[in-house]
């Protein structure tokens, strides 16, 4: 569920709470309204679904109720839907908060790199910051490395992996490399 969708629904939910809450604050606590049966007694209205409006007794039914959220575009939650939704949100604004702080550290390395720039192109480390997915294969994951100067040849790193039968061992997940790791290390950190 994206960010919007959760908002849009939090909005609902907060409208349809306002929307219902006149119902409950002007609501009698009177529950005797079912007979013997456990039935609604038809010919009096149930004192819960009713409030006074200028001196006269209003009928508000189960059905009114649905047909005004229906009409007004609201929508009704259970607590527990609602709680669980709340969780989500919860869940989100942690992982935003992680990544934040990653990319704040990705940042950090990078402007690291910038000022620790020498004469030498040869003597450069170059650090990458790799996400792999679930699904990603040895030939994309050497080709960025490749393309990033983490390795020299994608073919040897797809060549390792194939030759010590590690392409379904290779974890998802974030990796921090540098240019400086042997294929055999960077094998290791991802597997």
């Amino acid at each position: 569920m994206t960010r919007s969708k959760l908002r849009s629904t939090a909005v609902g939910i907060l409208i349809a709470t306002i929307a219902l809450a006149p119902f409950i604050i002007f609501a009698d606590d009177n529950s005797d309204a079912a007979t013997d049966e456990g039935q609604v007694n038809e010919e009096q209205p149930d004192k819960e679904d009713s409030h006074e409006e200028n001196g006269s007794e209003v009928l508000v039914t189960e059905q009114d109720m649905l047909q005004y959220i229906e009409e007004n575009d609201l929508v009704a939650l259970t607590a527990a839907k609602f709680e669980e939704l709340q969780e989500d949100i919860d869940r989100l604004s942690e992982l935003e908060d992680e990544l934040a702080v990653l990319q704040e550290e990705t940042e950090a390395a990078s402007v690291d790199d910038e000022g620790e720039e020498s004469t030498s192109d040869s003597d450069d480390v170059h650090r990458l910051y790799l996400v792999i997915g679930s699904g990603m294969s040895a030939g994309e994951i050497a080709n960025v490395l490749e393309e990033t100067n983490i390795i020299s040849s994608a073919s040897d790193f797809r060549k390792y992996i194939e030759n010590n039968d590690l392409e379904s061992a290779i974890k998802s997940g974030q990796f921090m490399l540098d240019s400086t790791m042997s294929v055999s290390e960077i094998v290791g950190k991802i597997t």
